[in-house]
Protein backbone atom coordinates (compact mmCIF):
# COMPACT_ATOMS: atom_id res chain seq x y z
CA UNK A 1 0.00 0.00 0.00
CA UNK A 2 2.88 2.35 0.81
CA UNK A 3 4.33 1.91 -2.70
CA UNK A 4 1.01 2.88 -4.29
CA UNK A 5 0.81 5.98 -2.09
CA UNK A 6 4.36 7.00 -3.02
CA UNK A 7 3.63 6.49 -6.73
CA UNK A 8 0.45 8.56 -6.38
CA UNK A 9 2.31 11.33 -4.55
CA UNK A 10 5.04 11.30 -7.18
CA UNK A 11 2.47 11.58 -9.96
CA UNK A 12 0.80 14.48 -8.16
CA UNK A 13 4.15 16.22 -7.71
CA UNK A 14 4.94 15.84 -11.42
CA UNK A 15 1.51 17.18 -12.35
CA UNK A 16 2.01 20.16 -10.05
CA UNK A 17 5.47 20.76 -11.55
CA UNK A 18 3.98 20.72 -15.07
CA UNK A 19 1.27 23.16 -13.99
CA UNK A 20 3.89 25.44 -12.45
CA UNK A 21 6.02 25.38 -15.61
CA UNK A 22 2.97 26.06 -17.79
CA UNK A 23 1.96 28.95 -15.54
CA UNK A 24 5.44 30.45 -15.72
CA UNK A 25 5.57 29.99 -19.49
CA UNK A 26 2.18 31.67 -19.87
CA UNK A 27 3.30 34.58 -17.70
CA UNK A 28 6.50 35.02 -19.70
CA UNK A 29 4.62 34.93 -23.01
CA UNK A 30 2.12 37.49 -21.74
CA UNK A 31 4.90 39.79 -20.53
CA UNK A 32 6.84 39.37 -23.77
CA UNK A 33 3.75 40.24 -25.79
CA UNK A 34 3.15 43.33 -23.69
CA UNK A 35 6.78 44.48 -24.01
CA UNK A 36 6.74 43.83 -27.76
CA UNK A 37 3.50 45.80 -28.23
CA UNK A 38 4.86 48.70 -26.16
CA UNK A 39 8.09 48.73 -28.17
CA UNK A 40 6.13 48.70 -31.43
CA UNK A 41 3.96 51.64 -30.31
CA UNK A 42 7.03 53.57 -29.19
CA UNK A 43 8.79 52.88 -32.51
CA UNK A 44 5.75 54.05 -34.47
CA UNK A 45 5.48 57.15 -32.29
CA UNK A 46 9.11 58.06 -32.91
CA UNK A 47 9.70 56.90 -36.47
CA UNK A 48 6.28 56.14 -38.01
CA UNK A 49 6.16 57.06 -41.69
CA UNK A 50 9.87 57.87 -41.89
CA UNK A 51 12.65 55.59 -43.11
CA UNK A 52 14.09 53.20 -40.58
CA UNK A 53 16.94 55.13 -38.88
CA UNK A 54 19.03 52.00 -38.56
CA UNK A 55 19.25 51.87 -42.38
CA UNK A 56 21.35 55.05 -42.29
CA UNK A 57 23.94 53.30 -40.12
CA UNK A 58 24.86 50.72 -42.72
CA UNK A 59 26.64 51.16 -46.01
CA UNK A 60 27.48 48.35 -48.34
CA UNK A 61 30.02 48.47 -51.12
CA UNK A 62 30.00 45.72 -53.68
CA UNK A 63 32.79 45.33 -56.17
CA UNK A 64 33.84 42.55 -58.42
CA UNK A 65 37.28 41.46 -59.45
CA UNK A 66 38.65 38.64 -61.51
CA UNK A 67 40.04 35.67 -59.67
CA UNK A 68 43.42 34.53 -60.95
Amino acid sequence: MSDNLQKHDGANARAMDRQLVEGLRHGLERNYSRIFATARREWERRFGGRPDPSDACVSVRISSYALQ
